[in-house]
């Protein structure tokens, strides 16, 4: 069947079998394969440092409750949990998309980087002094931007719509 496809003779092979074998030989460069597993570890060890901090909330709370955030840090630390844990998940699902070149995933990641750097904004907020956090926001925002950068570029774009 694979040979029908190499040398033309298509007429008794249905669509979805070309596609098929489309979809299994598309080429993945490396920098959307490192970009995948790169979504991939840091899902992984987001997962384990927000069980550790779980596991190490006493400690936070002591530390940080009265001179560092402006609301409540109970509440804070518990909504930083649950979410770090569901944004570590999605990146993983993210991470696996990207490695099977879906187009729909694509995009979808390209937003998750944006709301990644308005998500940064959101601890400056709490802080009570807000210039504590600018350099690690900055630095996320210029890694986000490239990413970004990269995923809308013509050759990466042809990547994921060819499949």
């Amino acid at each position: 069947m694979y040979c029908d496809i190499l040398f033309g003779r298509t007429d008794q092979i249905d669509y979805d079998t070309i596609l098929t074998i489309k979809r299994h030989y598309a080429k993945r460069s490396k920098g959307v394969t490192i970009l995948g597993w790169f979504l991939i570890i840091t899902s992984i060890t987001g997962t384990l440092i927000n069980v550790y901090t779980f596991m190490a909330r006493p400690a936070f709370i002591a530390k940080y409750s009265t001179h560092l955030f402006r609301f409540d840090s109970e509440l804070i630390y518990q909504i930083t949990a649950i979410f770090g844990v569901a944004i570590s998940v999605f990146k993983f699902i993210l991470g696996l998309n990207i490695l099977k070149l879906r187009e729909t995933w694509r995009k979808i990641t390209i937003c998750y980087f944006l709301f990644d750097i308005l998500y940064m904004l959101c601890p400056m907020f709490l802080l009570v002094n807000p210039t504590e956090g600018l350099g690690g926001f900055l630095a996320e925002s210029i890694i986000n931007s490239l990413l970004i950068y990269f995923l809308i570029r013509p050759t990466t774009k042809e990547q994921f719509e060819t499949v």
